[in-house]
């Protein structure tokens, strides 16, 4: 695995992790060694644009979002964009580079939108952190359009499959394996044919577990599953299916797994808001990244971020 350079000044990421729920990648900032004395501090090493974005700018821009953070504030939105990776947004040179190409992109598409002539705008600050700014305003801009009822409907009207659910019933049959107490292969084989056999026939769910179920090597349960929430090859195998239809899902040395499909579950578009409102939200984005990608040059200095 290639190693990222971190070496932006006094300063340098610590941690990267993403919050459950909010699909945010956050990155802290730690105290560091400064550079190797031969690093130029005016190299160019981040091209977006017409904003040429040095050594000396990452350092200074690091020092500036560490000392909000010791107030207190909330550090530079750049290290808070989102994540990266769902937007296929992803710089040659890591972490670094994608965050500050992701931030600067967003920022044409709010200063093209003219959000530098709000008042609120650091008209004395240094570039970066100017573009830091326009970034977290039009990324506010977006998520404030994403929340607009008729934009909600009409992207549910349009999307509605995407988000329905499932209600399925689930049979696990824990196989013998090492120290591992559970059927032997050949009985947990008969036993999920068997099983099999009820659901398909339409026997009531109650009466197949009474006959099969021993927990816990044999559990049988009710759930409902939205799309996404399982792999995406199971996902569709799972939403193709007709109401009773019964899969394997899985057959592995410790267990196998059955699935059947019970009904279809179409959500309401406020049962499902906040999922409706960070998909549109994702649409948004995506366009103004694609849009911007296809205007505007960028070039990353790969070998300064990585080293063998």
């Amino acid at each position: 695995m290639t190693n990222r350079k971190l070496n932006i000044g006094v300063t340098a990421y610590r941690l990267l992790r993403v919050v459950a729920g909010g699909g945010l990648l956050v990155l802290s900032v730690a105290a560091q060694q400064p550079p190797p004395p031969d690093v130029d501090s005016a190299k160019v090493v981040i091209t977006v644009g017409d904003l040429r974005v040095t050594v000396g700018d990452l350092t200074d821009f690091a020092i500036w979002s560490t000392s909000l953070e010791e107030k207190g504030q909330a550090g530079a939105f750049m290290w808070r964009v989102l994540d990266l990776q769902a937007y296929d947004l992803v710089a040659p040179g890591g972490a670094v580079p994608d965050h500050i190409v992701a931030g600067l992109l967003l920022a044409q598409e709010g200063r093209r939108a003219h959000l530098q002539t709000s008042p609120d705008f650091p008209a004395g600050a240094t570039p970066l952190e100017q573009a830091d700014w326009l970034a977290k305003a039009e990324f506010e801009h977006i998520a404030a359009e994403a929340q607009n009822p008729e934009e909600l409907q009409k992207f549910f009207s349009a999307h509605r499959s995407d988000f329905e659910s499932i209600e399925i019933r689930t049979v696990g049959i824990r196989k013998a394996s090492g120290k591992e107490a559970g059927l032997s292969e050949k009985d947990a084989h008969e036993r999920a044919d068997a099983i099999r056999k009820s659901l398909e026939a339409g026997t009531p769910f109650d009466q197949v577990r009474a006959k099969f179920e021993i927990p816990p090597t044999v559990l049988l349960k009710t759930q409902t599953v939205a799309r996404g929430d399982w792999p995406p090859d199971l996902d569709a195998q799972l939403f193709a299916l007709k109401d009773g239809a019964v899969i394997q899902a899985d057959d592995k040395p410790e267990y196998i797994a059955l699935v059947q499909a019970v009904r279809r579950i179409q959500p309401t578009l406020d049962e499902v808001k906040p999922r409706v409102i960070a998909a549109l939200q994702h649409e948004k984005v995506s366009a103004v990244f694609e849009s911007q990608k296809k205007r505007t040059r960028i070039s990353v200095d790969e070998a300064y971020f990585t080293t063998p």
